[in-house]
C-alpha cells in the first residue's frame, strides 16, 4: 500500500477505468482538473508519480504508456473485486457533478473578495470557501482563495485579532501546497506572515519565487511590488505594480496601490488619475490617496473635499465617534490645512482618540497620523515591531511631503526601520530610492 495525492489517484482510477484505451491529455486535464488550474505540468507530473509508486509495488511491470502527442493509456488488464469500470466511471461523473459546484463556490468566494468594503462581504467569501472546501477537501484553488479572504480580513475588517487572521492565512496556504506543490500564489500569503512579522528578505525571495511559478498571475505580481515600495523601492516596485494593473484591470486595489506608489515617487500627475480610477471602482480607500495626492500639488482646500468623498466608508471603519458632521468639518479643514501645527494637532486628537495601547492599529487610524503627523505619534501607534494588518501604511512614509519627511528624519525612524526588517532588506537590496538619492 501505498499513499498518495487525491489528484494523482483520480488520474490513476481513470486510466484503469479505461484499461487498453488511449485516454487524451486534453480529457484528463478536463475531467480530473476540472476544478482546478489546468496545465501539462500538472498532468505530466501525475503521471510521473504514479509510475514511480507502481514501480516500487512492481518493479518488473510498466503500467503506464505514454502515446507520443496524444495522451496515456493503461497497459495491464484491471481486476475489479467490487466495482466494475462502468461504477468507476458513473462515480467519476457523480464526482464532476460536487467539483462543478465546489468550483462555483470557489468562484463566488473570489469574487467577493474583490469588493472587500461591503458590508459582511468578507465573512460571507469565507463561508462559501469553506462549503467549497467541505465539497472538496482536495481542492487547492479553495484553500488557496480561503487564506486570502483570510488575509483580505486582517487589512479590511476594523475588529478582530489580526495576527491569528494571518496564521489562519498561512495555514490554508500550507494545505494548497500541500495538494498542488506547483501553485504560486499560496506562497505569497506565507510570505505575507514572513513580512509582517518582520522577515522581509524571506518574504521577498518567496513571492519572486511564486511570479516565477505564475507570471500572469495578478495578485503576485501585485504582492512583490508592494513589498518593494514598503521598503523604499518605489522605483523598482512600479512595473510589478503597473503588471497587476495590466492582467486585472477591473480591480480597484491595483490601481489605489499603484497610485500611493507613485505618489511616493513624486508621479503626481499619474497618481491623480489613478486614484480617482480606484474610486470609480469603489475602492474607497483611495480617497485618502486622492486627497493626499492634492495636498502633495499645494491645493488643500480641493485635498479636504475629496477626503470627504470618503466619508461614509472611513466613518464606519473609524467608529461611532466619526458620524457627528462637526467632526469631519474639522478633519476636513485641519487634516491639509498649509500650516504644519494644525494637522499635527489634529493628528494628536485622532490618535488619542482611538488608539488602544497594546493593540494594532486599524488602517484608517495610522493614515491619518501618516498624514498629518507627528511622527512620534506613528512610532507610538506603530509600536517596537509590525503590526499585522496596518503594514500597508509603510507605503505611504516615503514620499517628499513634509509629513514624510518628519517621519524619516525623526530619531526613531532607524531603530523602527530595523524592527520591521526593512534593514535586513536594504543590506540585500540597497537604500530605498530616497534615501540613496542623499547617501
Amino acid at each position: 500500500m501505498r499513499k498518495i495525492e487525491p489528484l494523482v489517484m483520480d488520474v490513476l482510477a481513470f486510466l484503469a477505468a479505461r484499461s487498453g484505451e488511449t485516454v487524451l491529455r486534453d480529457e484528463l486535464l478536463s475531467k480530473i482538473w476540472a476544478t482546478h488550474d489546468a496545465s501539462d505540468e500538472s498532468l505530466t507530473r501525475a503521471v510521473s508519480i504514479l509510475r514511480k509508486t507502481l514501480k516500487m509495488l512492481d518493479p518488473d511491470t510498466a503500467y503506464i504508456q505514454t502515446i507520443p502527442k496524444r495522451g496515456y493509456c493503461m497497459v495491464q488488464p484491471v481486476k475489479w473485486p467490487e466495482q466494475s469500470a462502468a461504477s468507476v466511471l458513473a462515480s467519476s461523473s457523480a464526482k464532476e457533478s460536487v467539483d462543478r459546484r465546489a468550483n462555483e463556490l470557489v468562484l463566488q468566494g473570489r469574487s467577493l473578495n474583490e469588493r472587500p468594503f461591503h458590508t459582511d462581504v468578507l465573512t460571507t467569501a469565507a463561508s462559501l470557501l469553506e462549503e467549497a472546501i467541505s465539497l472538496d477537501p482536495s481542492s487547492a484553488n479553495a484553500h488557496s482563495e480561503l487564506g486570502h479572504t483570510y488575509s483580505l480580513m486582517s487589512t479590511y475588517i476594523r475588529d478582530g485579532d489580526k495576527s491569528a487572521l494571518i496564521y489562519e492565512a498561512t495555514q490554508c496556504a500550507e494545505r494548497a501546497l500541500a495538494i498542488d506543490p506547483t501553485m504560486g500564489f499560496p506562497l505569497t500569503l506565507i510570505a505575507l506572515e514572513q513580512f509582517t512579522f518582520g522577515n522581509i528578505v524571506d518574504a521577498i525571495s518567496m513571492t519572486e519565487k511564486a511570479l516565477q511559478r505564475e507570471p500572469r498571475n495578478p495578485e503576485i505580481a501585485l504582492r512583490l511590488g508592494y513589498f518593494f515600495a514598503a521598503i523604499g523601492h518605489t522605483s523598482r516596485a512600479i512595473p510589478y505594480i503597473e503588471k497587476a494593473v495590466s492582467l486585472d484591470p477591473i480591480q480597484g486595489r491595483n490601481f489605489q496601490i499603484l497610485a500611493t506608489v507613485k505618489l511616493s515617487n513624486g508621479d503626481l500627475e499619474e497618481a491623480d488619475i489613478l486614484a480617482k480610477r480606484a474610486i470609480d471602482m469603489q475602492h474607497y480607500f483611495g480617497c485618502e490617496t486622492y486627497a493626499a495626492i492634492a495636498f502633495a500639488m499645494g491645493d488643500y482646500e480641493l485635498a479636504g473635499q475629496r477626503l470627504l468623498q470618503g466619508k461614509t466608508y472611513l466613518a464606519s471603519f473609524l467608529g461611532d465617534q466619526f458620524v457627528d458632521p462637526a467632526v469631519w468639518k474639522k478633519i476636513v479643514s485641519d487634516a491639509y490645512s498649509p500650516d504644519q501645527a494644525t494637522r499635527e494637532t489634529l493628528g494628536e486628537w485622532i490618535k488619542n482618540l482611538l488608539f488602544v495601547p497594546g493593540t494594532p492599529p486599524t488602517i484608517p487610524l495610522a493614515q491619518a497620523v501618516v498624514r498629518t503627523g507627528p511622527a512620534s505619534a506613528f512610532y507610538e501607534i506603530m509600536g517596537d515591531k509590525p503590526p499585522p494588518g496596518t503594514h500597508g501604511t509603510l507605503l505611504c512614509i516615503w514620499g517628499q511631503t513634509q509629513n514624510c519627511l518628519e517621519i524619516r528624519t525623526h530619531s526613531q525612524f532607524m531603530p523602527f526601520a530595523k524592527s520591521m526588517g526593512m534593514i535586513s532588506a536594504w543590506e540585500k537590496y540597497g537604500l530605498p530610492d530616497c534615501l540613496a538619492e542623499h547617501s
